[in-house]
């Protein structure tokens, strides 16, 4: 490939990028020290689990919380259909008193949703059956029946299919039955029971190594509500009872690695909302996320499928072979070849030093390695447990703090676009329109980070920025494509691998799907229905007339003509084995259809104002004024509008026809005079700039569990939140300019083309005259092909001596000319992409 000529990286941008290396080489670091440090002796957060924890949501109001956060992990939240793949036709187990019963019938409640007690007495086995899972009580407050003998000498000490009865959960529990009907040696023989118990788990596994075996567990002797208790009650369950039988089990535990789930008491204590009248038995709500941690403990491991949103107890899986290339390739294939380039070719072979010249240029090779580094930095933040993890919980403190910090920084980067003498700026500038972008971007990561889009109308302005960026593609690409005419199949390509060239990606990376990151998906749905609807008919899009009514039946077909999608989805679930949700990816289009029309129309009346001259007239003026005067109002009216819908969904069945309020209320006012269209703010518009590639990034380096849960450094073993934000923050904002900048390098080289410089006439401003070339709204740069004669010149890096070709090279030449054609490339990149799709 011809050297690239572009002009060398200021002094500034060098500097701040080596102090971005070091800082995130010793943040990395200190990762890594506190991983094999502090999390040497739990790796996979299963100790975590069981001894641990913290209730996030508050309790003052007298509820039971559900909301609970073992150190370094988070929780999923089991449902049928993940406890049948983690124990088809298996066995759980379940022996011991009233308490044990409760956390029996709270896990086969998640089984079976209408599975109640059966009123067939307390003291009795009891058996919940559903598909192929088996959940079974049996009834041994003592510990010493024959049935939990039996089940031990099947359990084989703790070995996952030893014994064809073999269950793969037992959880025992005993305790209380012996402080209240024992008294003759209660505590001796409460320790004998309980040892020969224990005979069998101490063959079995530590609590450090857990995930996805079959486990024996006991549970903690309750600590009841003592001033609840009857009286007959109070005089033989005492505290110093209770408290000398779990002394025992702390030993135990402690000394001898019985896996005693302790969190269970953890979960219970200080809340006396969570226990029954009796002051012996807990509630529903209580047992439920016992049940929901104990599934955790031991099926967290076996969950092989996106979303991985359970990390405890999770040791994940080895990475597969298209993982396992990706990391040979990035740490060691492109490291290498740097290093031959700079200084290692010294002493090697002319053969050698040919074969390196005929490689990328050093700029794509460093472009390479700075992409490929980041996918690998998600791998191990979100496939491993060298990162920790924690759950979400909205704190509308914690949206109102960042959202107060995010516009103060945006407000005080306010500056001037082009410099005083510049003429007066175009309507939806380039600058302004990705400064859009950026605020849309940072509402939407408050709104996900916070755990705020589980709240309706906080999703409602969530989906608002999504429709709001969608309508920006919309009025941007059309734009771009009405002025320049060029409807070629270069530019379609270009902009299709700009767009996805990290989304279509990470999902080999990840093991998600490719919709996964759905705005991408979602601007390249629309940007090809763009493409489509301007260059049917291209010829005569200079009538307007015609122009419109094209627009508006491609709106007609894309709303109402069915199976468009259920075929597509269906061509790449059979061809690539992908699993997508059509009736979802349906309803994203549909919401926000309109809008991106809207964005098309608006492309089409600002040309044709521009051209005849409409934006100096009088009535032209006064209708502006008009517009910003109900814009005005209409903003706030809207938000009055969504404060009244009730707290569920309510919106979804308005945001079609109502989302273009808010949207063009804030466009209007933003255009409003001139002194707002010369101004931008410098950090949106540089976010605005890196909003594809952080919106897919978020997921992994900044959130964590494909975005259910919070991307936790822990660096040096430090848990304080602030600083954990801070450090991950930043890293996710820069490494996603990192990707953009290689993104930018590598989209022409993927297609085997040279940037060129931009054209200087596409935008207009509001005054007719033609805007400088930096001004324009379309993000992407302009191409010339690779000569073929280029392809036969063999180069050596900085300016050293080429090698001639020889007679030889005259076959290798013909294959260069075919590669240099793009239609070429894009059928062999996508060959590559679907062979990767069915064997990762």
């Amino acid at each position: 490939m011809a050297h690239r000529n572009t002009s060398r990286p200021s002094s500034a941008s060098v500097i701040f990028d080596r102090i971005a290396a070091v800082f995130i080489a010793i943040t990395i670091l200190g990762v890594i020290i506190r991983y094999c440090w502090y999390d040497a002796r739990d790796p996979f957060k299963c100790g975590a689990l069981l001894n641990d924890g913290e209730w996030l949501d508050s309790t003052f109001n007298g509820t039971i919380p559900s909301n609970w956060q073992p150190p370094g992990c988070t929780i999923r939240k089991y449902d049928s259909k993940n406890i049948q793949s983690c124990l088809a036709n298996r066995r759980a187990l379940f022996i011991g008193d009233m308490t044990v019963r409760e956390i029996f019938w709270a896990t086969a409640r998640s089984l079976d949703p209408e599975v109640r007690p059966q009123a067939v007495g307390e003291h009795t086995n009891l058996s919940v059956v559903k598909d192929d899972v088996t959940l079974e009580f049996i009834w041994d407050p003592y510990l010493n029946s024959s049935a939990l003998a039996t089940e031990l000498a099947e359990f084989g000490g703790g070995a996952a299919g030893v014994g064809s009865g073999s269950a793969a959960l037992v959880l025992m529990g005993s305790g209380l039955w012996y402080a209240r009907h024992e008294n003759l040696n209660w505590l001796k023989k409460w320790k004998d029971n309980i040892d020969e118990v224990v005979q069998h788990m101490r063959e079995g596994r530590t609590s450090t190594d857990l995930a996805g075996s079959d486990i024996l567990l006991l549970s903690p002797v309750l600590v009841p509500q003592y001033e609840w208790l009857t009286d007959d009650r109070r005089e033989t369950i005492t505290p110093d009872k209770i408290g000398a039988m779990n002394a025992y089990l702390e030993q135990l535990s402690s000394f001898q690695g019985v896996n005693v789930f302790w969190a269970f008491d953890e979960m219970i204590a200080d809340l006396p909302q969570a226990y029954q009248s009796s002051g012996v038995r807990i509630k529903e709500e209580a047992a439920a996320k016992q049940a929901e941690a104990l599934l955790n403990l031991r099926c967290n491991g076996e969950i092989t499928h996106f979303p991985y949103d359970g990390t405890c107890c999770n040791k994940y899986h080895p990475p597969n072979y298209i993982q396992w290339l990706a990391l040979v390739f990035v740490l060691a294939v492109l490291p290498a070849i740097i290093y031959m380039r700079h200084g290692g070719l010294e002493a090697a072979p002319a053969s050698l030093v040919c074969q390196l010249n005929r490689l990328p240029s050093n700029e794509i090779v460093h472009s390479l390695l700075i992409f490929g580094l980041v996918v690998i930095y998600c791998f191990y933040a979100d496939r491993t447990q060298v990162f920790s993890k924690s759950q979400k919980q909205f704190y509308s403190s914690d949206m109102l703090w960042l959202s107060l910090g995010a516009l103060f920084f945006g407000l005080v980067a306010i500056r001037r676009t082009a410099p005083a003498t510049t003429p007066d700026q175009p309507f939806l500038s380039r600058e302004q329109s990705y400064e859009w972008k950026g605020l849309l971007l940072v509402t939407m990561l408050i709104c996900n980070y916070t755990g705020g889009i589980q709240i309706a109308k906080i999703n409602a302005v969530y989906r608002l920025s999504i429709t709001a960026y969608l309508f920006l593609n919309g009025y941007g690409y059309s734009l771009y494509f009405l002025k320049s005419q060029d409807y070629t199949f270069k530019r379609c390509i270009a902009v299709l691998i700009r767009l996805n060239i990290l989304s279509a990606f990470l999902p080999y990376m990840m093991g998600t799907s490719y919709v996964f990151y759905y705005l991408a998906p979602l601007a390249t749905y629309w940007f090809l229905v763009i493409y489509l609807t301007l260059w049917i008919g291209e010829k005569h899009n200079s009538n307007v007339k015609f122009l419109l009514g094209k627009i508006f039946v491609s709106a007609i077909v894309t709303r109402l003509l069915p199976g468009i999608l259920e075929i597509i989805f269906l061509i790449f679930g059979i061809a690539a084995g992908s699993r997508w949700d059509v009736s979802i990816w349906r309803d994203y289009i549909v919401s926000d259809l309109w809008m991106v029309y809207i964005g098309m129309v608006g492309s089409v009346l600002f040309l044709k104002a521009n051209k005849n001259s409409y934006t100096s007239t009088r009535s032209f003026l006064l209708a502006r004024r008009y517009a910003a005067a109900i814009s005005a109002l209409a903003i706030p009216l809207f938000y009055l509008f969504l404060a009244s819908l009730g707290e569920d969904d309510e919106y979804s069945a308005y945001h079609s026809y109502v989302s273009f309020i808010p949207i063009l209320s804030y466009l209007v006012l933003r255009n409003a005079t001139p002194q707002l269209r010369d101004a931008h703010s410098y950090v949106f518009s540089w976010l605005g700039k890196c909003s594809l590639e952080a919106f897919a990034l978020q997921n992994h380096i900044w959130m964590a569990a494909d975005s259910k849960g919070l991307l936790e450094l822990g660096a040096f073993g430090s848990s304080q939140k602030v600083t954990n934000f801070a450090l991950a923050t930043l890293l996710f904002i820069y490494l996603s300019y990192c990707v953009r900048r290689a993104a930018e390098v590598l989209t022409p080289w993927i297609m085997g083309i040279q940037p060129m410089l931009r054209k200087p006439s596409l935008p207009i401003t509001s005054d007719g005259r033609k805007a400088k070339a930096s001004e324009s709204l379309d993000c992407d740069q302009d191409y010339f092909d690779v000569q073929t004669s280029q392809l036969q010149i063999t180069r050596i890096e900085d300016g050293g001596p080429g090698l001639s070709p020889s007679t030889g090279d005259a076959q290798k030449s013909r294959w260069g000319e075919l590669w240099a054609d793009l239609r070429v490339r894009v059928v062999v990149i996508g060959s590559v992409m679907w062979f990767a799709s069915i064997v990762s």
